[in-house]
């Protein structure tokens, strides 16, 4: 047993080797190659995540994987177990996914528009899939994640922190997301949208196109929330795009097809971006020094929404202005 966790010891634990590095976010994510195949090896932030909310993510995703649905499916250590803990840190293993992310924020999708939308439509019809095919699951006892409801958002306490208080926010940005609360939480509490499993992190970054289509993948903030919010996540990256309209549409349209959307659920669309955006001001307190470039687009996100909603805009409808 190591005292001390590195890529080299864990990738050993599962009989692997050769670790590369190939992002660091949550998690450091590494390939690894084992029994002549090629893994992803992961180092979970200290902290973050409780061993039982890991074994959590990795259950869902192999009941996804179990019918059929695209994404990564867990690696099991020779004893069996999904989890090795060393100290404060824990690693898992998952099966290795051929292909490239659509694409990244900060950057238009590529292609044509035609292009673009065609994507969409693909990944709104993915992810309709594995709301359903969530919905017929029963969760085992235990099951533990994130919170992505109103607790999760809009409490004293929310899941990525209280975005309010982040210290890069001026006098009027405060106002304006202290407003964008209030808002939300009177839309919520009015309108209660579908709620159940989502993956609460499909940005571009997420989704791979390779050999065999498209592939969602880093399930790490998983939870129980809106539905809704992994439709509007999906589209947090295009939000200052022209063709923001054109792509919301064929994104819902794909999702429609697989998964009947409500009326309901299209007027609170812009909501659950809110939700998205202020959140997103808690998520880089903790990881952003305060001149980091992104900070502003950040707080723009959300004190541009809350005026938007101040005004009666659906801006999926209109584009972000």
């Amino acid at each position: 047993m190591h005292d001390v966790m590195t890529p080299e010891s864990a990738a050993a634990d599962w009989g692997a080797h050769s670790p590369v590095l190939l992002s660091h976010r949550e998690n450091a994510v590494y390939a690894v190659e084992r029994g002549g195949e090629r893994a992803a090896l992961r180092l979970h932030r200290p902290g973050y995540m409780s061993r039982r909310a890991i074994s959590s993510e990795l259950w869902w995703m192999q009941s996804l994987v179990s019918q059929g649905f695209p994404c990564p499916a867990p690696v099991p250590l020779p004893d069996g177990s999904l989890v090795r803990k060393v100290g404060d840190r824990m690693a898992t293993m998952v099966t290795w996914v051929e292909g490239t992310a659509i694409g990244e924020g900060g950057a238009p999708l590529p292609g044509t528009l035609a292009d673009q939308s065609k994507l969409m439509t693909q990944i709104g019809g993915l992810m309709a899939q594995m709301h359903s095919l969530s919905d017929g699951m029963v969760l085992p006892e235990g099951f533990e994640r994130p919170a992505w409801d109103m607790d999760g958002f809009l409490s004293h306490h929310p899941t990525w922190g209280r975005f309010w208080e982040n210290p890069c926010l001026t006098d009027r940005d405060r106002a304006l997301v202290n407003e964008g609360r209030i808002i939300a939480r009177h839309a919520l509490s009015r309108d209660v949208p579908d709620i159940g499993l989502i993956h609460a992190d499909l940005l571009r970054e997420n989704v791979f196109t390779g050999p065999q289509g498209l592939t969602f993948i880093d399930f790490d903030d998983a939870g129980i929330g809106y539905r809704l919010y992994d439709i509007t996540t999906t589209l947090t990256q295009s939000l200052e795009d022209p063709e923001l309209p054109d792509l919301a549409q064929a994104l819902l349209r794909g999702y429609d097809d697989v998964r009947r959307l409500s009326d309901l659920d299209l007027s609170l669309m812009p909501v659950a971006s809110l939700l998205r955006s202020m959140a997103a001001l808690g998520w880089v307190m903790s990881r952003y020094p305060a001149n980091h470039p992104k900070m502003p687009i950040y707080i723009a996100r959300a004190t541009r929404s809350v005026e938007a909603l101040q005004q009666g805009r659906n801006f999926f409808l209109e584009g972000f202005g």
